[in-house]
This record gives C-alpha cells, sequence and structure tokens, in this order.
C-alpha cells in the first residue's frame, strides 16, 4: 500500500448491481478506511425487536450507513419478512437487543467510526476515530475522540463485557516497520475511552475484524482476518475467545489458515445454531486466483464449538477483497457474494460471484461453482446488500477501485451509465 493508491481510492466510485431477490501488497488492497471518510448518509429510523441475533458480518468502517453485513433477529437468519426485522450495524435507533449498535453513549444516536490507515507521514498516530452522534443526526471533525492505532484497517463495535458500554476494537495492519503487530480493544467506560483502558492482542497485519458469541455462552468472541507476516501472506487467522471477566489473550486462540485474508463474515449458513466463519483469500504468494473459505461451526472441542480444515469448503475466488452473505432468494438458505479485485493477470475488469446456498453436502448446505452468478465489476473492494429501492428485492452493491459509476438493474433487465462521482 502507499501514498499514492490511497490518494486514488478518495476519487473511487461505486457500483450498484441491483440483483432480484426473486431469481433463481506487492500493495495492500485499498484500505476500507479510505471509504469511510467522504460523504454523507441519511438513514430513516427503524426499531428492532430484542431476540436472538443469528449473524453479524464486518467490512465497513462506517456502523452508521450498516455496513457489509447486518445482524437478523426474527425467526432465523438474514431475515426482514414473515415477523423478522433485519437489523444493520449501527441502526440509530437503539434498542438494549443490539450489543453491536454503535451507539457508544446510549443517546439513541449512532456514533461514526473510522479506522485510517495512513496520515501522509506515519501509520502510528491517532487513526482510530469515535465522531459522536448529535441532536438531529449531525455529526461533526469538532465533536471527536482520537485514539492511537497502528495503519489500522478495521473496526468493530461490542459490549464484550456485558456491562452496557460497548468496546471499539481496532484492527492494527502495520507500524511502518512490521506487520507483526497488536491490534487493540478500547474499553468503553464511564469516562469514555483511553489508552488506560487498552487490551493489546497480537495479530498478524489485520485487515478486519469482526464480533460475534460464536459459542452462545454470553462471552463473545474477536475474529480477525490476518493478511500477511514480514514474510508471507499465507499465515492464519484467529479467533480470540471470550473468557469470563471479558478476558481475552493468546491463551484462548483458534488459528485459522488464510492466505491475506481480506475480510470476515460471520453467518449459520445451514441453521444448526453454530455459526460460520467466511474468509475472502486475496493472493497466495503471486497467485490470486485462488479459494477463498467457508469454515463450518462444530459441536465439541475446548469452546463448545469448533473450526478447522477438515471442516471447510473452498471456493474459488479472484483476489478476493470482500464477502458478504444474505438469503437472496428467500429459500432459507443464505447466498455467500465475495468481490473479486483482480485476477492472475492483473485484470481488474473481472467477475464477482454470487454462490447460491442449495440443500444438501455434508453440512446440510453446500456451494460451489455449478451454483454461481457472475457479476460484472472493476476492482470492487467491498460488496454490501439492501433493499435499496424498496422492491421488496435484496440488492448487491459493489464498491469499485478507480472507475466510473456504472448501474444495472436486473429487475428491469437495463444498464446504464451514471455521472462521474
Amino acid at each position: 500500500m502507499n501514498a499514492k493508491r490511497l490518494t486514488v481510492q478518495r476519487v473511487m466510485t461505486t457500483l450498484v448491481l441491483l440483483v432480484s431477490a426473486l431469481l433463481g501488497m506487492a500493495p495492500l488492497p485499498a484500505p476500507r478506511a479510505a471509504h469511510a471518510a467522504h460523504g454523507s448518509w441519511t438513514q430513516t429510523a427503524w426499531t428492532t425487536p430484542s431476540s436472538t441475533l443469528y449473524a453479524v458480518g464486518s467490512g465497513s468502517n462506517v456502523f452508521f450507513s450498516g455496513g457489509t453485513a447486518g445482524v437478523c433477529a426474527g425467526s432465523g437468519p438474514w431475515c426482514d419478512s414473515g415477523g423478522g426485522t433485519l437489523r444493520l450495524l449501527g441502526n440509530w435507533t437503539s434498542d438494549s437487543g443490539n450489543p453491536y449498535s454503535s451507539d457508544l453513549n446510549a443517546d439513541g444516536i449512532s456514533e461514526v467510526l473510522l479506522a485510517s490507515w495512513h496520515n501522509g507521514s506515519t501509520h502510528v498516530f491517532n487513526g482510530g476515530r469515535i465522531q459522536w452522534g448529535q441532536g438531529g443526526l449531525s455529526w461533526s471533525t469538532g465533536n471527536a475522540t482520537l485514539l492511537p492505532t497502528l495503519g489500522a484497517s478495521g473496526v468493530a463495535v461490542a459490549d464484550l463485557n456485558g456491562d452496557g458500554r460497548p468496546e471499539v476494537i481496532f484492527a492494527n495492519h502495520y507500524d511502518g516497520s512490521s506487520y507483526v503487530i497488536d491490534s487493540y480493544i478500547y474499553w468503553g467506560s464511564a469516562s469514555g475511552y483511553s489508552t488506560s483502558a487498552r487490551t493489546s492482542l497480537l495479530t498478524l497485519g489485520a485487515i478486519a475484524v469482526a464480533v460475534a458469541d460464536l459459542n452462545n455462552d454470553g462471552r463473545p468472541e474477536i475474529i480477525f482476518a490476518n493478511y500477511r507476516n514480514n514474510t508471507t501472506w499465507d499465515v492464519n487467522s484467529y479467533i480470540y475467545w471470550g473468557q469470563p471477566g471479558g478476558t481475552y489473550g493468546t491463551s484462548w486462540r483458534t488459528e485459522l489458515p488464510t492466505s491475506a485474508a481480506t475480510g470476515v463474515a460471520i453467518a449459520d449458513l445451514n441453521s444448526d445454531g453454530l455459526p460460520e466463519i467466511l474468509f475472502p483469500n486475496y493472493r497466495s504468494g503471486t497467485n490470486y486466483d485462488i479459494n477463498s473459505y467457508i469454515y463450518w461451526g462444530q459441536s465439541g472441542g475446548t469452546y463448545g464449538v469448533q473450526y478447522g480444515t477438515s471442516w471447510r469448503t473452498n471456493l474459488p475466488t479472484n483476489g478476493a477483497q470482500a464477502v458478504t452473505v444474505a438469503d437472496l432468494n428467500a429459500d432459507g438458505r443464505p447466498e455467500v457474494i465475495f468481490a473479486n479485485y483482480h485476477n492472475n493477470g492483473l485484470n481488474y475488469n473481472i467477475n464477482s460471484f454470487v454462490y447460491w446456498g442449495q440443500a444438501g453436502g455434508t453440512f446440510g448446505t453446500q456451494y460451489g461453482p455449478s451454483w454461481r452468478t457472475s457479476l460484472p465489476g472493476t476492482g470492487p473492494t467491498s460488496i454490501s446488500v439492501a433493499n435499496i429501492n424498496n422492491d421488496g428485492s435484496r440488492d448487491i452493491v459493489m464498491q469499485n477501485f478507480e472507475t466510473r459509476l456504472l448501474g444495472a438493474d436486473t429487475d428491469k433487465r437495463n444498464s446504464h451509465k451514471l455521472p462521474d462521482a
């Protein structure tokens, strides 16, 4: 990653693919934090039931706008119908049933959280920013808390110790000399956030972080997508298992093989109550046309649920940058969607993939190239699912790297070029 790419990121535009749900480093990839630094958002208030959280994901540093994944409260995974409500990360109308809300001070307005990778001269600076929500749904740089980070590339919010004060977790990528560095938990307190209440967790060039209670013991796990160490991109990503008292450390860690993981999503794909962990893999050495992974949750092991290569599905991708999960066709089997950045030929004009969930296989739900839809893009670096045009169908949004804004609404079977962003 270099300063030039960070600058180019600012002129990045978005490809919106409106997909009907009724139809069947070498440089580091562009940092997620740059996506969040520009633009404005509006959001309609909604409330959500205090119910079981079935899925949680990561990939966006703007929790106010929802990001690449949400959590579903209701009768099943990723539901927004049949009595359930889709709960997006950072809904500004807070409710006690959402421990992942980014309303850090319980005033009913979400904060905007940014993870910044570089300030123009160094990676070691106050790259963690909390912009506090104000009355009238406004945010300003003048009302912000700045927190030290090390080339931060991801951020998550969760109440890790159940005290009602959410923690802020930063995935630190690079300190200017090494990728083998600590990521940070900033613990929520009555006085706010500071280095005096911080836990360091070893990571390897971490790009993204997610939080979910994988074993349903009331103590959330922290999952880091590790990109590289100082010699190789083929490194393990980490699960830090929550312990009594909100304790985390290397003594309670599971390592999962990945290859330059650029994100992480968590969802119960087969509705067995044991969440899966998904990693998009970017590269292995000079090879970008590699598999990304689903690690299937299995009963047993030290923590009651276990993950490993014996329970893994490999899905072909091309320099994958992001992953999200949603049930696009409302059949109860969620789809897995990867944003592909480029292939071995360094061609950015390639397809991203929707892998359609199918009944059967070892784990009850299966995925593979035989059940895949290709979506054109130009080096997308993030991906989201939402019902953008309120037609009852879930739409797929991909953010491209350095391109014009194109739109394709497959509900209407047409496409058009939009003005430059």
